[in-house]
């Protein structure tokens, strides 16, 4: 679930980073903005250490990479898009791919869950009944006697 929260959280930056710069605002400020839609604990953190690091001069991937907070994939694509220029169509890929892992795993999840829950479910209500037609035999024997 933490890996799910942290792609959904992520993807939402990358997401805002990307139609921030596809819209013309500059890369300080559309870093500030797009850090304020993450709200996952110590993520802002970590936004802040590449928002800083690009003010001090630094490319924005390189300080993604020092950041540590993208995985590989993401990496590459943020990479290449810097490099090619286009960083804010390739950080918006970026955010649909994270997005779409995040989906997949919760999917898969309640894949898992769902016939879990059923038959956990059926064995409650089994052993319902029958400690109610055990109650039931009990006092019918009673009546016999």
């Amino acid at each position: 679930l933490g890996q799910v929260l942290r792609d959904r959280s992520i993807g939402l930056y990358l997401e805002t980073l990307g139609m921030l710069l596809l819209n013309g605002v500059a890369m300080r400020r559309a870093l500030a903005l797009a850090r304020s839609t993450c709200t996952l604990p110590g993520i802002p953190r970590l936004l802040m250490g590449i928002e800083n690091g690009v003010v001090s001069g630094r490319s924005f991937s390189e300080a993604a990479r020092e950041s540590h907070l993208f995985d590989s994939t993401t990496m590459a694509l943020i990479t290449i898009g810097y490099e090619a220029g286009k960083l804010g169509e390739t950080v918006e890929r970026a955010a649909i791919m994270l997005r779409t892992r995040a989906n997949l795993t919760l999917s898969r999840a309640i894949a898992v869950i769902s016939p879990t829950l059923t038959i956990v479910s059926g064995g409650f209500i089994g052993a319902l009944v029958l400690t109610i037609m055990s109650a039931l035999m009990q006092m019918n024997d009673m009546a016999l006697q």
